[in-house]
């Protein structure tokens, strides 16, 4: 009997490792992208639905003016304004580790921008990815 118990957990234990499972994790975050042009002194941002309260982490990836600092923010929309709540002066990094801005949010409208902070020569182009919470 005790040969007969030990080969039924064992067969038990060799079909529990055996399954699969089939699901798929559902994402928790999405990312976007926002790319355009801005003009020496100039600025220029986008709105951003955020449906499900969390962190939204942003990073300057692309810039065409290499090694030129600008101004990464997030902050609200008032008008036709992004009044910025957190920002930092930043180089584009495209194989950065961590995001370059990260900013905890409620669900809302927010707006991501982007400004010369006087170091432009050129009009430039870039590219910033936006990770939000779905």
């Amino acid at each position: 009997m005790k040969v007969v118990h030990t080969l039924l957990l064992a067969s038990l234990a060799a079909a529990a490792g055996c399954g699969s499972d089939t699901t798929t994790p559902t994402p928790t975050t999405v990312v976007e992208t926002f790319a355009s042009r801005i003009q020496e002194k100039g600025s220029a941002w986008r709105s951003i639905n955020v449906p499900t309260a969390g962190d939204v982490t942003m990073q300057l990836v692309t810039m065409s003016q290499a090694d030129t600092p600008l101004n990464l923010g997030i902050g609200t929309i008032s008008g036709t304004q992004c009044v910025i709540a957190a920002s930092v002066d930043t180089v584009a990094d495209s194989s950065a580790v961590k995001p370059q801005l990260t900013r905890n949010v409620s669900v809302g409208t927010y707006c991501v921008r982007i400004a010369d902070i006087g170091k432009l020569t050129q009009t430039v182009d870039f590219s910033i990815r936006i990770e939000k919470p779905l």
